[in-house]
């Protein structure tokens, strides 16, 4: 059934209102579905308005429209006169040749619209259309040479031959993408930048023989010709991850990112996913280990636009490091009765508080004495400020007194990293694991799993910050050890 010309009308209508709805199709027919009548013959483009080829006289042998309701076996679908292919969409396409060979000479088909409106300076454009090669005829010579050239003024020409526009294609298929594919339809896409102005579109093949990548598929190698479809042209949102941040270790930043226009069904997603509270929010909480630059990314399912991966920004979270560290010691383990000097050295600038006091000497101290009575394990706190930072250290030791499972005899075969952590730990055991189980500083049983390999990753990312306690329960016994959660 034929769609009226009034629809043109409607749509101008909307544009002097400036109504906008989201992804703007700027191509106008862009499936070729508007028709005046049907083709009947090669060389009716102009039926499908405002679609027309820029070389004149248009009587003969160029630009084809196709469609479903044509009687004719030349421009009719799925079969016509250059083979077989069903509309992408609709019931209508156009086919065209990019070269054809005339003994010495080479012929060239074009396809032009005018566009609904004229390109903005700067802005970001997703230009598409689909093509399939065909093979019947002389079409043997499948090539790459394909692309889309936007300009202020129409390319008409006036000539009887149809020879090479001489202007170079903003978007372009690559040169080693050579199109052979009869039965699919193949994307060709690219982002246009407009310089301003731009209201007119050709697609077709710009470069003179030097430059075309072909290959012979057959015989004869007559040229190349090309069913295209849903010719697209859309104004990409502008999005931006807004200004980096810096911060002091164990600190937030805002990660605040915006987007000129929301299109229905948009989803973000902030990568990398750590340090972010929620990574899907296009504004979240930043507390990276360390300096990350994080990229604000869309993706559209509903979306058929086929340049959402190119809608992205950048920011970076510089993270101030503290140029002190602390250790509480080794663990070990002593009989009753016995004690042990915890910690190290004392360094300037340094607070110390070690808990628990019991069994401690002085619990303020760099290294105090410790004679506990019974296993346990001693967390040490260390604050400083430096710069416009105040840090807060952490750090751990286990003094085992208990006689019965030595747990700490298989310690050298535990490996607990990274440590400290923020979002999952790797444990790495020498012997065969059975199970394991992490407590908190009071005891309390926070994560209990069996165990089957001896490389096992855990998600402590819903942990709260502070020093937990690992037991690996092995073929040989227990082995124990600590990781500070940040």
């Amino acid at each position: 059934m034929m769609k009226f010309k009034v629809q043109y009308f409607l749509v101008a209508i909307l544009f002097s209102f400036n109504i906008s709805f989201g992804q703007v199709n700027l191509v106008r027919n862009p499936s070729f579905e508007i028709l005046d009548t049907c083709p009947w013959t090669c060389a009716q483009l102009k039926l499908a308005e405002p679609w027309f080829q820029p070389n004149d006289p248009q009587n003969s042998g160029s630009t084809d429209l196709m469609s479903t309701c044509s009687n004719s076996i030349a421009v009719g679908l799925p079969w016509n006169f250059s083979g077989f292919q069903n509309p992408r969409t609709g019931n209508s396409l156009v086919g065209f040749a990019t070269h054809i060979w005339h003994n010495d000479t080479i012929d060239r088909e074009y396809l032009e619209v005018r566009l609904l409106d004229t390109l903005k300076v700067f802005k970001k454009y997703c230009v598409s259309f689909y093509v399939s090669y065909a093979s019947l005829m002389n079409w043997h010579l499948p090539t790459s040479a394909l692309g889309a050239y936007f300009s202020n003024d129409s390319l008409v020409y006036y000539s009887n031959n149809y020879t090479t526009i001489h202007v170079t294609p903003q978007i372009r298929n690559p040169y080693n993408n050579i199109i052979s594919d009869t039965v699919n339809w193949v994307l060709i896409s690219g982002i246009l930048t407009a310089t301003g102005g731009e209201q007119y579109m050709t697609i077709g093949n710009f470069w003179d023989p030097p430059f075309v990548n072909d290959t012979c598929v057959g015989t004869p190698c007559g040229g190349s010709y090309y069913y295209i479809d849903d010719v697209s042209v859309v104004e990409l949102p502008e999005i931006d991850a807004g200004t980096g941040d810096t911060i002091c270790r164990g600190d937030s930043a805002l990660l605040i990112g915006s987007i000129s226009e929301v299109w229905q069904g948009m989803r973000f997603e902030w990568m990398p996913h750590g340090g972010l509270d929620n990574p899907d929010n296009i504004q979240t909480n930043a507390s990276p280990d360390s300096t990350t630059t994080y990229y604000l990314t869309v993706s559209c399912a509903t979306c058929d636009v086929a340049c959402m991966d190119s809608i992205a920004d950048s920011v970076t979270v510089y993270v101030i490091q503290p140029s002190l560290s602390i250790d509480a010691g080794n663990d070990i383990s002593i009989a009753p009765g016995d004690s042990v000097q915890l910690g190290t050295p004392a360094q300037a600038g340094l607070t110390y508080y070690w808990q628990p006091a019991t069994g401690l000497d002085d619990p303020n101290t760099a290294q105090p004495w410790a004679s506990p009575e019974q296993t346990t394990t001693y967390i040490l706190t260390s604050t400083f400020r430096e710069g416009s930072c105040d840090f807060v250290l952490h750090d751990s030791v286990h003094i085992g007194v208990s006689v019965g499972i030595n747990e700490l005899g298989n310690n050298k075969t535990v490996s607990i990293y990274p440590n400290p952590a923020s979002s999952t730990i790797t444990i790495e055991s020498n012997n065969k694991p059975s199970g394991i189980i992490i407590t908190d500083v009071l005891g309390k049983i926070k994560i209990k799993n069996s165990l089957c390999y001896p490389i096992t990753t855990i998600d402590i990312g819903s942990m709260v910050s502070g020093v937990y306690f690992v037991k690996i329960i092995n073929e040989k016994g227990i082995s124990t050890g600590k990781f500070v959660k940040e």
